[in-house]
């Protein structure tokens, strides 16, 4: 009976919930402060994979309406060679070696350091501070994998014999690629766009572009889509919404933690909104407090800065609304995320130009380097080859492609029609 409910339900009860966490969210907005560690996990790590767990929720419920549909289709599942079989046991046991090395190091007195610097001790062998218990901790936890191993084989032959998958059963499969080739994309924008030693940008916590990750993201989603032979473009389409709701529950992230993509020095109510949506000192952020350089000689610490975070939290959830109400009124693949494409572009550009950011290119800067870091912004002084930002190029970039897409196939299907009638 709870079960036929929760089916017959699901969406409302998942919007239930969503809107709650908002509330939630926003509660603490209104307190004015940052909180960039809760315990052992960071906020902005805590809220990205809130993210992905409301996305993969409501693309399964996306994936299940077009397999209603039958445009979403069943597909046969390859049995994995024992070659392949082989070299992903390998690797999987290289990795439990190396979480149980790094475990046994965190245990041995370092969970400070984790803390304080989780790139240092991550990607580190610790081979200056070796103690024997790391390599023994490691392979005791392969060895405990190898037991739970055995013991799911059985279940996974029964799996195997299955002959047909439908794609809203393998949801976790297309958010490990969207996460995987997301990281991967938003950390290589960064280290080839940015200034710095190579090495340290790639191996940083931080440095992780949003439309790197977009790229990334998109590019692992289609090379996947090909491979389970799906329509590309209608897979789009349900990534759409969920790419906006997981925008906006990322920058809450950024917001909680206050890693300094705030926006410029506002000290001035503009509504009868409360004070915190227009002004915030951003009080215990993990990057300090925004400062102002007047001239880049004088430092003003502690002033108030629009809070862009909660505008694009509030922006592209409002945008997540809209495409997930007319997606099933949109019968033409492709444009719903061409649609998307466009209001990304706008919105980012827009909130470029009261967001801290370098702009492309400046020349005569003394003192340039708080533009790096993000925590101040250009003022008096600076001269300005070009003042946009280079997420606004990108952002120009999308809406133009969004807006081609989105004329190409009206344009298209027009045509399919027009050919359809003369026959």
């Amino acid at each position: 009976m709870k079960n036929t409910f929760y089916k017959k339900y699901t969406e409302q009860i998942l919007f239930g919930i969503l809107i709650t966490f908002y509330i939630i969210i926003f509660y603490i907005y209104s307190l004015e402060k940052c909180y960039p560690r809760i315990g052992f996990a960071g906020v902005y790590g805590i809220c990205i994979g809130t993210g992905f767990l409301f996305a993969g929720l409501f693309l399964k419920e996306d994936f299940k309406r077009l397999e209603k549909r039958n445009i979403l289709k069943p597909f046969k599942k390859e049995k994995s060679s024992k070659r392949r079989k082989k070299t992903s046991l390998i690797v999987n046991h290289i990795i439990t070696f190396f979480i149980g090395y790094q475990v046994a190091y965190v245990l041995n007195g370092n969970y400070n350091d984790l803390v304080e610097n989780p790139a240092s001790v991550i990607f580190s062998l610790h081979l200056s501070d070796f103690n024997l218990l790391y390599p023994i901790y490691g392979i005791l936890l392969v060895f405990i994998s190898i037991l739970l191993s055995n013991n799911q084989e059985e279940k996974k032959e029964n799996n195997d014999n299955k002959k047909v998958f439908f794609p809203s059963e393998i949801i976790f499969n297309f958010a490990v690629a969207a996460f995987v080739g997301g990281i991967v994309g938003a950390k290589l924008l960064y280290v080839f766009t940015e200034s710095g030693n190579f090495f340290d940008k790639l191996f940083s916590t931080s440095g992780l572009t949003f439309y790197g990750g977009l790229i990334g993201g998109a590019i692992s989603v289609i090379i996947y889509s090909k491979k389970l032979k799906l329509p590309i473009l209608s897979i789009a389409d349900c990534f759409a919404p969920i790419l906006m709701l997981a925008y906006s529950i990322g920058r809450m992230g950024c917001q909680l933690a206050g890693d300094g993509c705030w926006g410029i020095k506002n000290n001035h109510n503009h509504s009868i909104l409360p004070d915190w949506l227009w002004s915030n000192e951003y009080i215990g952020a993990i990057h300090g407090q925004p400062i102002e350089y007047n001239y880049f000689l004088n430092e003003q610490p502690n002033i108030s800065v629009f809070p862009t975070p909660i505008y694009e939290t509030s922006l592209c959830f409002i945008f997540f609304l809209f495409l997930w109400f007319i997606r099933k009124k949109i019968n033409i693949p492709g444009l719903l995320f061409s649609i998307y494409f466009m209001l990304n572009g706008i919105e980012r550009f827009f909130i470029e130009k009261i967001r801290v950011n370098p702009p492309i290119s400046y020349k005569d800067v003394p003192n340039s380097n708080y533009l790096d870091q993000g925590i101040g912004f250009y003022n008096n002084g600076d001269i300005i080859l070009n003042s946009n930002t280079q997420a606004q190029f990108i952002a120009i970039s999308l809406f133009t492609i969004g807006l081609l897409g989105f004329i190409y196939l009206l344009k298209r299907n027009y045509d399919t029609k027009k050919s359809i009638k003369k026959i």
